[in-house]
């Protein structure tokens, strides 16, 4: 081992700062009627034309297509980021369908606090 082997910048799946920022900023937009009968998510990546549905395999192979230069483990990590943007997505659809957000001020309970609960 030489010492400037010390030096050199070892590979990374860290994601170049454009396709971080293009996937951050990437639509997701919920479907109805999948095959079978469940919610779809269609990605929709920031300042590129076209859409598919979320999927691992569906996702490394658009990603690709758009960043031939990203390793697969780069791939890997920029389906995670889409993954998490679906997922909140779907947390954030099923809190406007139960029409509330939960907060503490609407977690409060009278009854609780008069119980006792926690005092001497």
């Amino acid at each position: 081992m030489r010492i400037f082997d010390l030096f050199k910048r070892k590979p990374s799946n860290e994601l170049p700062a454009e396709v971080a920022t293009a996937i951050e900023a990437a639509h997701i937009i919920l479907r109805p009627h999948g095959e079978e009968g469940d919610i779809r998510a269609v990605v929709q990546v920031a300042g590129h034309r076209g859409g598919w549905i979320h999927s691992a395999e569906e996702d490394a192979r658009h990603l690709a297509a758009l960043w031939p230069e990203l390793s697969p483990g780069q791939l890997a990590r920029a389906h995670q980021f889409i993954a998490a943007s679906v997922r909140q997505r779907y947390r954030n659809l099923d809190a406007e369908q139960q029409g509330t957000r939960v907060t503490y001020a609407n977690r409060y309970s009278r009854t609780h606090y008069e119980s006792g609960y926690g005092r001497k």
